[in-house]
């Protein structure tokens, strides 16, 4: 019969190893990664834990990006096979930038005619301010996260304050975390300006969109 006090013992003494080795790893190196904040009622805290809690994060990060891609893709509303047809002719014309007749330009207040206005339908999707907010907490190094969240906040769904606070979000992470910010114009940090400036201009009221055809 097996005793159980020595391998009680080494069980023990290689979970103080363990600890000691991870308090000198944790002094010696620096952390890039800025502590999540992860809300405990949030349906998705169990994986992302798990995925801190493992040395994961960018891992579950980009789970959780996909998540967010599904989430935004995905109508809210099911339409049926006449309106989903309309609309896919309507976005092929839009594409191929077919032009409408003069009195839908005089419609939508256009100056110019013979432009093209598609029209969606698209949802209103509530969380998708928070879905962005969780990928850069995973990975606050993900730039892409915070570009494409503040376009489909600002543009589609007509939500420029929120957009706003999400690339406030980004600028303030680089400037914590990645003191080394270049001239490069393609730099994130650039780019986070870049789509404020424009969004702020387009709350102004001066900015109108309007597509023209070829």
């Amino acid at each position: 019969m097996i005793k159980r006090g020595p391998i009680f013992l080494a069980m023990l003494a290689c979970l103080s190893v363990s600890i000691l080795l991870s308090i000198l790893v944790s002094l010696a190196f620096s952390n890039p990664y800025p502590r999540p904040k992860i809300a405990a009622s949030s349906q998705y805290a169990v994986i992302d834990m798990c995925g801190v809690l493992f040395g994961a994060r960018r891992l579950a990060s980009d789970i959780a990006w996909v998540e967010l891609l599904q989430y935004y893709g995905s109508p809210e509303k099911p339409i049926d096979k006449d309106a989903e047809f309309d609309l896919s002719w309507d976005m092929t014309k839009f594409l191929f930038g077919v032009k409408l007749e003069k009195e839908e330009c005089h419609k939508h207040g256009c100056i110019e005619e013979g432009h093209y206005h598609p029209d969606f339908s698209g949802g209103v999707y509530p969380d998708l301010y928070q879905n962005c907010l969780r990928v850069a907490e995973l990975d606050p190094f993900f730039s892409y996260v915070y570009l494409y969240g503040a376009g489909a906040l600002a543009w589609n769904l007509n939500r420029p304050d929120e957009a706003i606070k999400l690339l406030e979000a980004g600028i303030s992470s680089i400037e914590k975390f990645n003191p080394n910010i270049t001239k490069d114009v393609h730099h994130p940090f650039w780019q986070y300006h870049l789509y404020l400036s424009a969004i702020i201009y387009k709350k102004s009221g001066k900015y109108s969109w309007c597509y023209k055809g070829k």
